[in-house]
């Protein structure tokens, strides 16, 4: 529609993603190419950030400029980020015979995590009563009440599910947990009614995309490394990922070449001699099972394992391997049977459940990701499968569920086998005939009123955001099933603390972090009520202390980074030396190391106890006062044991570091 196009060009540097409470000065700058001067008008809109340009007197979201010919203007806007999740940007610079415009999106994060609490329960003739009370100090603009029904108990397993794929980590261990539990749950999730859930297609893409992810990590030795594509082969991990290769085939999922199952026939020349015999055999009866998941059932060579030491010696995970191994053969079952017979004398059974009594905790045990509840889950795997019958099934269902913390088992390796023992709990066991209709009332509001019939596996949901809960401060929720079935329930708190800064912590870590001047020490200053102030420009290096006071294993350790600031790599050629600091009592102490966006991360597979320096040098590319979440460390196996350090905040401006009375005292 323009008779005459002028050259006008529009530049941004907006920073790569934004935490909630974040004010930034955008850089804006706008370039008249033409021979001639251009009037223009900047406008810029977004539906996430509070957008102002400031003037002596006036705020406004667009500003006119006179341009000279061949002449370009810089302009900061000062924005706020006004809510969490992913916004939208725009800027736009357009004259009478020109246009530009840049659309961006960037993700706002909330820098104090979030935290959750989850209840469950069923209803038949009589209905729950649960009582209420909203935390303290929490945000009215984040968070909500989700209120979930449903008729079978496979939604008890939903924050499990969730827990597992939504690990960021794209390592062996961690995809083919995720493809496991995805594969576990595929054909039922999507009608949870979740409002994250994937569609079907989508899980099938997902599941498709970490399978071919998986398999590119395997080593031409048939094994997998740990965390490094390339890395020397874990034997745990390599058994593991061949488990979720064979499901994936098993369900239609086809991989780039055919994985190199002949690394299971070969297990005990790929353990390392060092390994002690009970892992060797727990590690081997892993193997074991995954070869009869491909249809190599070899019941001998699981008796022979066995038999290998005293029954009281083993784990009881390779126990329950060899047993899902000999229940699979006539000639196998007899020893399954006399397996039973031992190991029914070490079963823990209380009113509420029963569990199989193990807790190891030993040196090495980090060799085959230990974990508390995956015995539990496999034995009853394998008690379904060679004595369907039996009283005691319902109650080691009932003991694992009771081992949930906020909805879900304490790690990657409890939440996956559980998963895959519940999933064939509820498709053999489930029996109910559903036709009720659930109601819920918030103290005397009817939040809820959902109808189920047949044996659907449907569930019906309904959120109750924040700021109604605020305001209507319920005292209970009263529960309903009116109709014939039984109604299970799962009542889901999701809050943030009003209070950003978040205080140091120690949980089993102790974790420190400082700013300091790379080029300069005056770049860097820290006020006497903790905030550190930086001189936009200047390099910056930030460096975590974390202190181990006894030995830990699969530790990560997170170091995020102000919005403000962008990791300078060290890998780019022509990056200049950035004091990177990555020392122990031990050297090199970590395995691999990340930086991301908005985060160092580091990671290792063995930590002695003792004192450990990380650190990774950023530039300051925008002004403004940024929140710095905490630094943060925990053990991946048993994320009870963690720490980190306090929240920080940061400002970034021109001429902004050290004042100079006491830059001339450090001098």
């Amino acid at each position: 529609a323009f008779v005459t196009r002028l050259p006008l060009q529009l530049r941004t540097q907006w920073p790569r993603f934004l935490n909630y409470g974040d004010a930034a000065q955008l850089p804006v700058i706008v370039e008249n190419q033409a021979d001639q001067a251009q009037e223009l008008f900047l406008l810029l809109q977004s539906d996430g950030l509070e957008l102002a340009f400031q003037t002596e007197d006036l705020s406004f979201d667009g500003v006119s400029l006179a341009l000279p010919p061949r002449s370009r203007q810089g302009l900061t806007l000062p924005a706020r980020a006004l809510r969490a999740g992913e916004i939208r940007l725009l800027a736009s610079a357009f004259s009478a015979h020109a246009r530009d415009d840049v659309l961006t999106r960037l993700p706002v994060y909330v820098p104090a995590a979030q935290e959750s609490f989850a209840a469950y329960g069923a209803v038949e003739e009589t209905a729950a009563i649960q009582g209420f009370v909203l935390p303290s100090a929490i945000h009215p603009d984040f968070g909500a009440l989700t209120i979930t029904a449903s008729s079978t108990l496979l939604q008890s397993l939903t924050d499990s599910y969730l827990e597992l794929t939504a690990s960021p980590w794209p390592y062996p261990e961690a995809l083919a947990s995720r493809i496991l539990a995805q594969l576990a749950l595929r054909d039922v999730l999507p009608a949870f009614g979740l409002e994250h859930a994937p569609s079907e297609a989508d899980m099938q893409a997902a599941i498709q995309a970490d399978v071919d992810a998986l398999q590119a990590f395997q080593n031409p030795d048939g094994g997998f490394p740990l965390w490094r594509r390339n890395g020397e082969s874990w034997p745990y991990v390599s058994v593991h990922a061949l488990h979720a290769l064979a499901r994936a085939r098993a369900a239609g999922f086809a991989a780039g070449v055919e994985p190199r199952y002949d690394y299971l026939k070969a297990i005990d020349r790929h353990i390392p001699a060092a390994y002690p015999e009970r892992w060797r055999n727990l590690i081997g009866a892993y193997a074991l099972f995954t070869r009869a998941r491909t249809g190599d059932i070899d019941p001998a060579a699981a008796w022979r394992l066995v038999e290998r030491a005293p029954w009281s010696e083993h784990a009881l995970e390779t126990l329950a391997w060899c047993l899902l191994v000999l229940g699979q053969s006539p000639t196998g079952q007899p020893h399954a049977s006399a397996l039973w017979d031992y190991l029914l004398n070490r079963v823990e059974e209380t009113a509420r459940g029963a569990v199989f009594v193990q807790a190891y905790r030993e040196e090495d045990d980090y060799l085959v990701l230990s974990s508390d509840r995956r015995s539990d889950a496999l034995l009853l795997q394998a008690l379904m499968d060679t004595r369907p019958t039996s009283e005691l099934i319902p109650k080691l269902v009932a003991g694992l569920m009771a081992a949930r913390r906020a909805g879900h088992w304490g790690n990657a390796q409890d939440n996956v086998f559980v998963l895959l023992a519940m999933n064939q709990y509820f498709r053999a066991y489930e029996a109910l005939e559903p036709d009720f209709r659930a109601r819920v009332w918030a103290d005397e509001t009817l939040v809820m009123d959902e109808g189920f019939q047949g044996r659907a596996r449907a569930s019906r949901q309904q959120t109750l955001p924040m700021s109604w809960l605020a305001l209507a401060q319920p005292e209970r929720l009263h529960i309903q099933r009116v109709g014939q079935g039984r109604m299970y329930y799962r009542l889901g708190l999701d809050y943030v603390p009003e209070a950003l800064e978040l205080e140091p912590l120690e949980k089993g870590f102790t974790v420190l972090r400082r700013y300091s001047g790379v080029d300069d020490p005056g770049d860097v200053w820290q006020d006497a009520d903790g905030t550190w102030r930086i001189r936009l420009g200047a390099r910056v290096r930030i460096d975590v202390t974390l202190v181990a006071p006894a030995r830990r294993h699969h530790v990560l350790l997170a170091s995020p980074v102000p919005a403000g600031l962008e990791w300078v790599n060290p890998a780019l050629q022509g990056t200049r030396p950035d004091g990177r600091v990555a020392d122990g009592p031990y050297g090199f102490w970590f395995n691999h190391q990340q930086l991301l966006d908005d985060r160092a991360q580091v990671l290792t597979t063995y930590l002695p106890a003792g004192v450990y320096e990380y650190g990774a040098v950023a530039e300051a590319t925008v002004a403004g006062a940024f929140q710095a979440p905490p630094a943060h460390a925990q053990e991946i196996y048993a994320p009870e044991t963690f720490g980190r350090s306090g929240s920080d905040k940061v400002l970034i401006a021109e001429g902004a570091g050290m004042p100079a009375d006491e830059e001339e005292k450090a001098g």
